[in-house]
């Protein structure tokens, strides 16, 4: 009966759970269609980051014979071909690093530089729209707070109860019984 009035002191968070369901997903990342303004933003990301992959790989083609390595690369996040340091001036772009044996210049091309500029602008209003999602969130449950701490204390009381019950069972206990006559049995 004690654990039965615990229980009938838990509050109903199901829409609140629901609702952290559709935002959040199992590898805690924010699901695409948490918000409208979500679902477009990453939409645009993806055609340009394929866009920008596509024009990166077209270039490594035209510029094969200058290229130390076939590998596109990324160096402070922006997409890079690797060109031998003798024909750096063969590749027009921004020179972003150079490898340290210095035989490699990485190079943005600069017909890759608006598509950069572009996804380095949907990324940072990406992050700008996660920010505006969670702390909604975060307002949903700061509404519910009372009704969440109150629950957390329950399944807290409850886990420790659970706890002593294994614990029990696993040591073979009983229950101490008191008498009004002495008895002592010592095992």
């Amino acid at each position: 009966p004690r654990v039965s009035n615990k229980v009938l002191n838990f509050c109903d968070l199901s829409s609140l759970e629901k609702e952290i369901h559709r935002v959040i997903n199992s590898s805690q990342g924010i699901y695409d269609k948490a918000s409208p303004t979500l679902f477009s933003i990453r939409t645009k990301l993806k055609k340009v980051e394929q866009q920008l992959q596509d024009k990166i790989a077209t270039l490594s083609v035209g510029f094969t014979s200058y290229l130390s390595d076939n590998t596109i690369t990324i160096r402070e996040g922006h997409f890079v071909l690797p060109v031998k340091t003798a024909f750096k001036n063969k590749v027009p772009g921004i020179v972003y690093d150079v490898s340290d044996s210095g035989n490699t210049t990485f190079i943005e091309p600069l017909e890759v530089v608006q598509i950069n500029n572009e996804l380095t602008s949907l990324k940072v209003q990406e992050n700008e729209e996660i920010r505006k999602i969670l702390k909604a969130l975060t307002n949903l449950c700061l509404l519910q707070e009372g009704e969440i701490i109150n629950n957390n204390k329950i399944i807290g009381e409850l886990d420790f109860l659970s706890s002593k019950a294994i614990f029990g069972l696993a040591t073979d206990s009983e229950i101490a019984i008191f008498t009004k006559e002495p008895h002592l049995d010592l095992k």
